[in-house]
C-alpha cells in the first residue's frame, strides 16, 4: 500500500506519528484482505467519516504515562485562572467531603460475642479516640490540616492532578495520644529516580514486582517545580536532588504504608490521570471566549471614536487600555494624542471627521452558546448544569431531577474516598490504639475474621440539600413505617448527622423541658400519662393529681 499524499505530508513534520499512523493502515488492509471486513461501520476505513480517523492503541500507561507532565501543568492553571474550572473543582469537593466524611464505630456483634452494653461502650471509645486524633492538627505529619481538611485535599489532588500519596508516618509529640501521622504527598514527586527509563519494574516513580503489584514508591525530596529557596527547578539540578524509597506496606505486618489515591480507569493503569483531562481544550476556549467577550463589551462601553483624516487614513486609538496612547498616530501631534474614557471629548485637527463605533455589545448570542459547551464540561465530570453553574431556573421537578443525578456521583465519590484514603487511615488509628491498650480487641491481631469485626465502620458525610424539606420529612418517615428504612439511615441522610448522638441527646432534652414543666407527659390509650422513666418531679405530681381529681 502507498503512502498517501497525507502520509507524506504528516512525515515530513512528523515523522514518528507518520510512521505509527502509516503502520496502521498497513495492519488494518491487511486484517481486512486476510478476514475481510467485520459488521461494525466504526471500523471501516472506506467511510469518508473514519478513513482518517486511525487511534493509537496503546496500554494503560502508553496512553496515560507520555502526557501526565503537561496534563497536570494545564488542569493546575485551568483550576487557578478558570472560573469555571475552579467552581468545578470546589462544588465537587464541598458535595463530597463538605465539613467532613466522619466515622461511626460499628463492631459486628454476633461475631464477636458482644453484648448491646458492651458493643456499644467500645464502639463510642473508638469513636472517642479516633475524633481526638482527627479533629487536632496532630493527624497531620507537617501540623497544618486536621483530617477533614486532608479529606478536601487528598480529593483536590486526586482530580486536579491525576493522583495524590498518603504516607503513614510515626512521631510521638508531648501531649499526643497516638504516634501516627499522615503525610500528603503530590503527584509530581513521585518520579523515576535520576531520570531513568520507565520498564517493567518501575513505572513513573512506581517501582512493581514481578507480578506487577505495586511494590514501592520513590518520592522526592522536593516538589520538582519548586523554583525558590534558590533553586531553578530540580529537573535541571539532578544532583542536588534526592529520592527516598517507600515501601508500600510494612516488612512484618504487612500493613500497608502507602495508600495511592486515583481514579483507576483501566487495568495495569499505574498512575491516574486528571479529572479535566478529557475537556482541557474546551475549558480553555470557554476561558478565551469570555475573556474577549469581556474586553469587548469593556471597549464599547466607553464613548468610541475613531478619526478618519483626509486621506482616508483610519486613526485607531489603544482599544486595550482606556488611558494609553494611540497605536496609529501618523499625522498626528503630540498635542492631538487620542485618549478613550467615560466621557471623553476629543478635539479634532482639521479635515478630520469623527466615525463613531457600532455598539454590538454585549452579544446576544454569547449566553446561549457558552452554556450549551458548558452542558458538556458537566457531563464529562458528572455534574448537571444546573448544579455547576450555581442557577436554578427551570421547574421543580427539573431542578430535584438534576440535584438526584449530582448526589448519584456525590455519593460514588464519597464511597471511592472512604475506600481509598478515609477507611484505611481509620485502621491505622484503631490498630495503634489496640496496641497501646487504649481499646481491648482480643484477637484482633491474631484474627483476620476478629480484625474485620472491630474495624467495622460506617462513613457519613454532608447531607443533600432539599428543596422541600415538608416534602423529604414526610417521605422519610413513610419509609422507615414501611420498614425499607432505619431511622438511623434517614438521619444520615437528612441531617448527615449519628442517630445515636441526636437520640441521647433528645431523651436529655426531653426529661429537661418535663422537670421544667415546658411540656406534658405523653397520654396512654386510657388518657393517663404515660409512665415516665425518671421519677416525675413535684410539678408533675401536682399536675397528675389534678387530672385524677
Amino acid at each position: 500500500m502507498q503512502p498517501s499524499f497525507l502520509d507524506r505530508a504528516i512525515a515530513r513534520v512528523a515523522p514518528g506519528y507518520a510512521l505509527q499512523r502509516y503502520q496502521s493502515r498497513v495492519q488494518f488492509e491487511a486484517a481486512q484482505l486476510f478476514f475481510g471486513p467485520g459488521g461494525y461501520n466504526g471500523a471501516r476505513l472506506d467511510r469518508p467519516a473514519t478513513k482518517s480517523w486511525l487511534p493509537r492503541r496503546g496500554s494503560a500507561n502508553s496512553d496515560t504515562i507520555p502526557d501526565l507532565l503537561a496534563l497536570r501543568a494545564r488542569c493546575a492553571d485551568l483550576e487557578r485562572n478558570d472560573p469555571l474550572a475552579a467552581g468545578a473543582m470546589a462544588t465537587m469537593a464541598t458535595h463530597t467531603v463538605g465539613t467532613g466524611i466522619v466515622p461511626h464505630a460499628r463492631l459486628d456483634r454476633d461475631l464477636l460475642q458482644l453484648s448491646d452494653e458492651d458493643a456499644t461502650a467500645w464502639e463510642r471509645q473508638a469513636d472517642r479516640i479516633f475524633h481526638w486524633w482527627a479533629e487536632t492538627k496532630a493527624c497531620d505529619y507537617t501540623g497544618r490540616q486536621d483530617f477533614y481538611g486532608q479529606q478536601s485535599l487528598v480529593l483536590r489532588g486526586a482530580f486536579g492532578r491525576g493522583d495524590i500519596f498518603a504516607l503513614r508516618r510515626f512521631e510521638d509529640r508531648p501531649g499526643a495520644l497516638l504516634s501516627t501521622r499522615v503525610q500528603l504527598i503530590e503527584a509530581d514527586r513521585v518520579c523515576n529516580p535520576r531520570g531513568m527509563f520507565n520498564s517493567t519494574t518501575l513505572m513513573d516513580g512506581i517501582e512493581l514486582d514481578a507480578n506487577g503489584r505495586p511494590a514501592a514508591v520513590h518520592v522526592l525530596d522536593r516538589h520538582p517545580g519548586d523554583t525558590l529557596g534558590g533553586y531553578a527547578g530540580l529537573y535541571a539540578t539532578y544532583p542536588d536532588a534526592n529520592w527516598t524509597r517507600v515501601p508500600m506496606a510494612g516488612a512484618g505486618s504487612g500493613d500497608p504504608q502507602v495508600l495511592h489515591v486515583y481514579e483507576m480507569l483501566r487495568p495495569d493503569q499505574a498512575r491516574g490521570v486528571p479529572k479535566f483531562a478529557p475537556i482541557i481544550e474546551t475549558l480553555k476556549q470557554l476561558s478565551r471566549l469570555s475573556d474577549a467577550e469581556l474586553m469587548a463589551a469593556v471597549i464599547q462601553s466607553f464613548f468610541t471614536v475613531f478619526l478618519k483624516s483626509t486621506s482616508g487614513e483610519v486613526l485607531m486609538p489603544d482599544m486595550g487600555d482606556p488611558g494609553g496612547v494611540p497605536q496609529n498616530t501618523a499625522g498626528l501631534g503630540a498635542q492631538n494624542d487620542v485618549r478613550l474614557g467615560q466621557g471623553a471629548i476629543v478635539g479634532l485637527a482639521p479635515g478630520e471627521e469623527p466615525v463613531m463605533a457600532q455598539p454590538n455589545r454585549p452579544n446576544p448570542n454569547f449566553d446561549p452558546f457558552y452554556q450549551s459547551f458548558v452542558r458538556q464540561v458537566g457531563v464529562a465530570i458528572e455534574m448537571p448544569y444546573e448544579v455547576l453553574i450555581k442557577h436554578f431556573s427551570s421547574s421543580y421537578s427539573a431542578s430535584r431531577g438534576a440535584i438526584l443525578e449530582a448526589w448519584r456521583a456525590v455519593l460514588n465519590r464519597r464511597d471511592w474516598m472512604v475506600r481509598n484514603f478515609c477507611q484505611p487511615t481509620r485502621e491505622w488509628i484503631i490498630t495503634e490504639a489496640i496496641a497501646r491498650g487504649l481499646l481491648i480487641a482480643p484477637g484482633y491481631f491474631e484474627n483476620p475474621l476478629v480484625r474485620m469485626a472491630y474495624l467495622g465502620c460506617e462513613w457519613t458525610g454532608t447531607a443533600m440539600g432539599q428543596l422541600d424539606p415538608e416534602s423529604e420529612i414526610n417521605a422519610a418517615k413513610k419509609r422507615v413505617d414501611l420498614g425499607v428504612s432505619t431511622i438511623d439511615e434517614e438521619t444520615a441522610q437528612l441531617t448527615g448527622g449519628d442517630w445515636d448522638q441526636k437520640h441521647a441527646q433528645r431523651v436529655k432534652e426531653r426529661r429537661l423541658r418535663l422537670e421544667g414543666n415546658l411540656e406534658e407527659p405523653f397520654q396512654t390509650l386510657a388518657g393517663a400519662p404515660a409512665a415516665a422513666t425518671e421519677p416525675p418531679t413535684r410539678a408533675a405530681r401536682d399536675r397528675q393529681e389534678a387530672l385524677s381529681g
